[in-house]
């Protein structure tokens, strides 16, 4: 009995080493595999970091690219931007800044719409660089060389230049671009000539309509009174009454026409600059002609008040108000001092009546109808 308790208790320990070992080889065969799938799953981990990474760095890539289309978009349209930069002088009140501004606000969705932007510019901001690059009568239309030759917008803004120029601007070149002012209106941003008295210097030439009574080489009148109503030199020597000796009117002839123009129109063939020195002296005749390319305008008739304020004009009424404008503290320009230039106004038609439309009486920075061919008023103005 005591032996059959003793086999069955050895059997049941072998049976439970048998099952322990069998657990143990289990356990060994189950932790194998797991240490397999960890290593599986952290390769797995790793291929995707290393797809990841990839897909970022074509991410990048791709920005990258994206930062450079768009810097060459941004490059490409600078390259086709243009601009319009209008300078004036806040402190000019004879220059009508309020109208210039009306007609910037008129036309700069266009010129916008076609791709070109108006920068304005007040002188005060930056007064000496202003005028040491060139800029020194305004208002002044500038634009740049290499924005002239852009397309399409440059072209747009040249062919608007063009317009104006043929309508009531002049035109002069400064360092690497084009200006054009309003002939009406305008204002030199050079040391005024001052004296004890105010000086209105008057630019004519023999051949201006708008200046003087013009002569065909056949001696009859181009301009007679039935046909132009009024000239610069009339004007003036109705307004000597006006102003009286507070006015020291400088008459200067000047040449616009070349001679083939003069015998294309009146038959005669010689220069307008040709004309001048057959009635003044040479001396005479250059200085002139140096003052006015300081002004830079083309046609005439031009005043320039203490070489500062400038205008066209050849009707009295006219001439009087853009004097007074200019220089208010004239006696003639003060309230209750009108009388004499009213009256003289009045027996004069108005300007319309002549053919130049350069001295409109709306004088604006805005284009105008071209000025009368280029003519005189006597030099006894």
């Amino acid at each position: 009995m005591a032996e059959s308790q003793n086999k069955f208790l050895l059997y049941a320990v072998a049976a439970c080493a048998v099952i322990a070992l069998a657990a143990l080889g289990y356990a060994a065969m189950q932790g194998g595999s797991f240490d397999k799938r960890a290593a599986q799953f952290e390769q797995g981990q790793t291929a995707a970091n290393a797809k990841l990474d990839a897909a970022n760095a074509a991410i990048a890539q791709m920005n990258s690219r994206l930062d450079e289309f768009d810097a060459y978009i941004k490059a490409r349209l600078a390259d086709l931007e243009v601009t319009l930069t209008v300078y004036y002088d806040s402190d000019c009140t004879f220059c009508q800044n309020d109208e210039l501004f009306k007609v910037l606000d008129q036309v700069e969705p266009d010129f916008k719409k076609n791709g070109v932007t108006i920068n304005r510019v007040d002188v005060r901001s930056d007064y000496e660089n202003i005028l040491a690059s060139g800029i020194d009568r305004v208002p002044a239309f500038y634009a740049s060389t290499s924005d002239l030759q852009k397309q399409p917008a440059g072209a747009f803004l040249k062919s608007q230049m063009d317009g104006w120029e043929q309508s009531g601007f002049d035109y002069y070149l400064v360092k690497d671009g084009v200006i054009e002012v309003p002939r009406p209106i305008s204002e030199m941003l050079t040391e005024p000539c001052l004296s004890g008295k105010t000086v209105l210097q008057y630019f004519y030439s023999q051949t201006c309509k708008a200046c003087k009574r013009v002569e065909n080489a056949n001696g009859t009148i181009v301009n007679p009174p039935d046909k132009q109503a009024s000239t610069a030199g009339e004007a003036l020597a109705q307004l000597e009454s006006v102003f009286g000796a507070a006015l020291d009117v400088k008459p200067s002839c000047v040449g616009t026409k070349f001679a083939y123009d003069n015998y294309r129109e009146i038959g005669v063939n010689k220069s307008d600059e040709e004309l001048c020195l057959a009635t003044q002296t040479p001396e005479k005749t250059y200085s002139d002609k140096a003052q006015a390319a300081k002004y830079h305008f083309a046609k005439v008739p031009m005043f320039a008040v203490n070489c500062r304020y400038l205008f066209t004009g050849f009707a009295p009424e006219i001439i009087k108000e853009r004097i007074c404008a200019a220089k208010p503290s004239l006696d003639a320009c003060k309230t209750g001092a009108t009388a004499g230039a009213n009256a003289t106004a009045s027996a004069t038609p108005k300007a319309s009546a002549a053919p130049s439309a350069s001295a409109t009486p709306n004088a604006s920075p805005t284009p105008a109808p071209s000025a009368a061919p280029s003519a005189a008023a006597s030099p006894n103005a």
